[in-house]
């Protein structure tokens, strides 16, 4: 899926922007930042349910002391 994502992204800049250089080190740039940028949502939602329980217990055990 993230690869599809990646190709999308470069094509479409090379798309709107022509071939040059400058244009495929843009597409480049860009198809590496949404790919981070997916990634760590990816990432974020993976670990959202064990974030969850963490963010719980701490209220509780703060709630004692």
């Amino acid at each position: 899926m993230y690869e599809l994502l990646m190709l999308l992204v470069f094509v479409g800049t090379l798309a709107v922007m022509g071939v040059t250089i400058v244009s495929i080190g843009v597409a480049i740039g860009l198809s590496i930042v949404l790919m981070l940028f997916f990634g760590v949502l990816g990432m974020l939602f993976k670990w959202l349910p064990v974030l969850i329980v963490i963010a719980i217990v701490y209220y509780f055990v703060k709630k004692k002391s």
